[in-house]
C-alpha cells in the first residue's frame, strides 16, 4: 500500500472542537474512495490484516 495515505481521530469531544480550530479535519478531499473502502476493511478486520502486514514485511 505504498503512496496510501490516510488517517482518522478519536478522542474525547473538546479536543476535537479544539482541533477544528486548527483546520478542516472531517473532509475526505483527497481520498479516493478506493482507499476508504481499504481502509474501512482493514479496521474491522485488524486481527487478519496485521497477519497479512506481518507476512509481506518479513519477505
Amino acid at each position: 500500500m505504498t503512496g496510501w495515505r490516510i488517517g482518522y481521530i478519536a478522542t474525547r469531544n473538546e479536543a476535537i472542537t479544539k482541533l477544528m480550530l486548527l483546520g478542516n479535519y472531517t473532509q475526505t478531499a483527497g481520498v479516493t474512495t478506493f482507499i476508504q473502502y481499504a481502509a474501512t476493511e482493514t479496521l474491522n478486520n485488524r486481527e487478519e490484516s496485521e497477519k497479512a502486514i506481518a507476512a509481506m514485511v518479513k519477505e
